[in-house]
């Protein structure tokens, strides 16, 4: 049996991937679209990540407010939550 052995990952049999490991075969063409796309992925994770430290709410920065209005769910926060008569 051949085997596909990654510095860092756990031996597996061809067609296995240790479960923290990931990797995809990119035809040589699609090359420049693929690396492309991932700079722009990473670019937005990193504007996310940038909005959140500063108090963004994934919430808003994913338009889910309206989700949550159109299944009758109130969005309390915190403060307003402690401040409610009980």
């Amino acid at each position: 049996m051949r085997s596909v052995v990654v510095t860092g990952c756990p031996r597996a049999d061809l067609g296995q991937v240790g479960a923290l490991t990931a990797f995809v075969v990119i035809p040589r063409p699609a090359v420049p679209g693929a690396l492309a796309a991932a700079k722009a992925r990473a670019d937005k994770e990193r504007a996310s990540r940038a909005a959140f430290r500063h108090g963004e709410l994934g919430l808003d920065r994913y338009g889910l407010r309206a989700t949550l209005a159109q299944l009758g769910v109130e969005y309390v926060d915190y403060q307003s939550y402690q401040e409610a008569p009980q």
